[in-house]
């Protein structure tokens, strides 16, 4: 009654008198596992757990032949954080760290399915819009994440307010 994933191998019966096979099962769960947490750590961010650039050149590079294909436009955003440097050298690291964490939530709440994010590193992300529904969808999206930043940021007893810089390709 316990589903897992397994190998199987089958041999024939010798000097059984019927037809028969001998079936073996080999639970293989925890293999898959190991496989699974090497791919995650290969194409995500550890501390923000978004996607990272080695997902950025595989995915986009997907996406992009995709919309070729399709005649579809697709739409990627660079996010910069202004002056982020100057929360870390201030209140240190780990506040800097945490406001990138609660960052990486917003914007994953944000985007929905319409689109992936991916930290390409320190304070910068890619948000990868695969189809536009609209010619201003780029724009929107740009405005409502700039106004989303904006909103303070509550890290242990400090509130901090950050603003943010996005191009649109």
């Amino acid at each position: 009654g316990v589903e897992f994933d397994a190998r199987i191998g089958a041999v024939p019966a010798p000097h059984s008198g019927a037809l028969a096979m001998i079936f073996v099962f080999t639970d293989i769960s925890t293999e898959i596992a190991k496989e699974r947490q090497i791919e995650f750590q290969a194409f995500h961010d550890p501390l923000t757990g978004l996607g990272n650039r080695p997902m950025l050149a595989r995915d986009l590079a997907r996406d992009i032949d995709r919309a070729a294909r399709s005649g579809d436009r697709l739409a990627v955003l660079c996010l910069d954080l202004d002056n982020f440097k100057n929360i870390n050298d201030a209140l240190g690291h780990g506040i800097g760290d945490q406001l990138l964490r609660q960052l990486a939530e917003r914007l994953r709440g944000l985007v929905g399915d319409t689109a992936w994010v991916t930290r390409h590193g320190g304070d910068e992300f890619i948000i990868v819009l695969p189809t536009l529904a609209t010619d201003g969808s780029a724009a929107d999206l740009a405005q409502a994440i700039m106004a989303e930043i904006a909103r303070p940021f509550r890290i242990e007893h400090h509130v901090l307010r950050i603003t943010s810089s996005v191009g649109i390709s």
